[in-house]
């Protein structure tokens, strides 16, 4: 039977730093990885975009206006409620976690529905006046699978 070689100091040294080395690696590639994909952010200053969120919110629950959303057939219906068809609207939709698939349609006055190709999943949709009153909203739809 050989000799098993002894372990030294040396090479308990550059055990812990391997592992440490590759913790760092898996930190660095998931931060990476994290930073490259949507940043969350829905304003770029919260607090200057707070200042008159109550003003504005006031001024939009008095329309009497709730969106909904919906989906069938390769076509996106909007619902806003009476007095919105004389207005035009801007719609983003896109993934909840991501920016890389955002679509952006106009809506003009009277026009609520949109042909439009979503595949199964969540969606994240924002409408925003263009004309007439100010109105700012976004809704989650989901799409399910076809079948």
């Amino acid at each position: 039977m050989r000799d098993a070689k002894p372990l030294t100091g040396r090479k308990v040294l550059f055990i812990a730093l391997a592992a440490f080395a590759t913790v760092i690696a898996a930190n660095m590639t998931m931060m990476m990885a994290a930073t490259g994909s949507f940043p969350g952010l829905v304003v770029k200053n919260a607090y200057v975009e707070g200042q008159g969120w109550n003003d504005r919110a006031k001024a939009q629950r008095a329309l009497g206006w709730t969106v909904s959303f919906s989906y069938r057939e390769g076509a996106l219906q909007v619902d806003l409620g009476p007095g919105s068809d004389a207005v035009a609207f801007d719609l983003t939709i896109g993934r909840p976690s991501s920016d890389r698939d955002d679509q952006r349609i106009t809506l003009s006055p009277g026009q609520r529905e949109v042909p439009l190709a979503l595949e199964p999943g969540a969606w994240r949709i924002e409408i925003v006046s263009t004309s007439g009153p100010a109105y700012r909203a976004s809704a989650q739809l989901v799409v399910p699978e076809a079948g």
